[in-house]
């Protein structure tokens, strides 16, 4: 018994590790067993995204009770920290999850593509890449997982090897790189000024540092940013969801831009905010520090114009998977949004942190399911232009359905996901409003046009 009781705990105190090795080990394997058997490839990739679900949910007890944390020492010149908290705990099973019902979707799909050996090969190295991201302790660690994600993804959207895909390809490979080049500079200025790789509240140190604060803070915007598709770094994503299969587009939108996200996410409310209870007041507000408020502030009204330029585009586009791209750089203005708020309020600014959360959780559902019906729905019509269909829900009911609750789960509609997320982003605004800046009541104005422009458009 007390064998078996530390066998399961030292498999507990591993997972993390076997969840990011297992589909990065898997790659090569698929590619091998690819040139030999089709069936058997396609097979082992639904097992293997199925293992690490598995896998992530084996985590949640310890994820709950203080989290994991690994050490893994003298590696690439230094060590390697594993760490898992409820924030990327929540990100990798919603990566996970996702990624095993496009596997499964792509069986199918994949039949009229080329090349299928190698999509599935990236695809499971971009998983690892992708959970190794969130699950990261340490900057170098996250770099590292980040790179990974962006160029193997490049596989994905160049995939077809069509003119348009490959100018979506270098659109794509350039970006990744110039981001890749903005985080790895950010990550060795906030070594230099803290002493650590560690991803660690550290605000207290930071507020000491003269201009290089912004700098950096700007750095880590820009490397995350791109991969999120905020405005004005947006420009890859609508060239590479119409080019890319649909199961790629699914994971592109669905999970990778919300690692640009969490990025964000966590420099902002972790590495940025003070390891101390210290509180600053003013009249109307209490903030961690100014700087801070500072940093929410213009996160609050990136995200609003990132919301308001995604949905005035989406409005005008015929194709189908470019509507629902635009559609995605709206969605992450509404996160982007909500992390301004947490950071702009401090420790009062819960209602934008939770909202943001919860509706990377949401876009993640349900623009996933949007995108594969859309690839349902090319499959059965060859046409990817809206305004050459009409009645297609006779044919394809069941596809209609899901496309019905996706798209009322999209736009805010009650009783459905995106409703409760959306109401509480909304309510993140009016605090930010009443606590601080009058001009944000303009926020909240541009936030109720914009959704209803998302409810027109769909």
């Amino acid at each position: 018994m007390m064998g078996n009781r530390e066998n399961l705990n030292l498999l507990q105190g591993i997972l993390p590790i076997l969840v990011v090795a297992i589909p990065v080990l898997a790659s090569p394997l698929i590619f091998f067993i690819g040139r030999r058997s089709e069936k058997a490839r396609d097979l082992l990739g639904i097992f293997i995204t199925a293992l690490v679900m598995a896998l992530v949910l084996l985590m949640y007890p310890q994820a709950m009770d203080g989290g994991i944390k690994i050490y893994i020492e003298r590696l690439l010149g230094g060590r390697i920290i594993f760490k898992v908290d409820m924030l990327s705990y929540i990100m990798a099973f919603i990566s996970s999850f996702v990624w095993f019902f496009a596997s499964i979707f792509a069986y199918g799909y994949m039949f009229h593509e080329k090349h299928r050996t190698r999509f599935y090969s990236f695809m499971m190295l971009t998983l690892g890449g992708t959970l190794g991201t969130v699950m990261a302790g340490d900057l170098l660690s996250l770099f590292i997982f980040f790179e990974m994600m962006s160029f193997s993804a490049y596989v994905l959207v160049a995939h077809t090897q069509t003119k348009e895909a490959m100018e979506a390809g270098y659109n794509y490979i350039y970006m990744a790189t110039f981001g890749g080049l903005c985080l790895l500079m950010g990550v060795l200025l906030y070594s230099s000024a803290t002493g650590t790789m560690e991803i660690l509240p550290m605000g207290d140190v930071l507020n000491q540092l003269g201009v290089s604060k912004y700098i950096m803070f700007g750095l880590f915007l820009v490397g995350f940013g791109i991969k999120a598709g905020v405005i004005p770094l947006h420009i890859w994503l609508p060239k590479a969801h119409p080019v890319a299969p649909t199961p790629a587009s699914a994971l592109l939108s669905g999970i990778m831009i919300k690692i640009g996200a969490y990025g964000i996410l966590r420099v902002t409310t972790n590495m940025y905010f003070q390891s101390t209870n210290t509180f600053f007041e003013g009249e109307s507000q209490r903030i961690l520090w100014p700087l801070s408020s500072r940093m929410g502030y213009f996160l609050i009204w990136l995200g609003i114009v990132t919301m308001a330029v995604g949905v005035f585009m989406a409005l005008q586009q015929s194709h189908a998977k470019k509507m629902l791209a635009y559609h995605s750089i709206s969605q992450m203005g509404y996160i982007v949004m909500g992390i301004g708020v947490a950071t702009y309020l401090g420790s009062y600014g819960i209602m934008g942190y939770t909202g943001a959360i919860y509706h990377i959780v949401n876009h993640a559902l349900f623009k996933s399911a949007l995108f594969l019906v859309v690839g349902a729905v090319y499959l059965k019509t060859g046409e990817y232009d809206m305004y050459k269909m009409g009645g297609l829900w006779r044919k394809m009911p069941f596809a209609a359905l899901v496309c019905l609750i996706a798209s009322l789960g999209i736009t805010g509609f009650p009783f459905f996901n995106g409703f409760v997320s959306k109401t509480m982003l909304h309510h993140a605004i009016l605090e930010a409003y009443k606590y601080g800046s009058p001009s944000l009541r303009y926020a909240e104005i541009a936030f109720t046009i914009i959704s209803a422009g998302t409810v027109a458009s769909f």
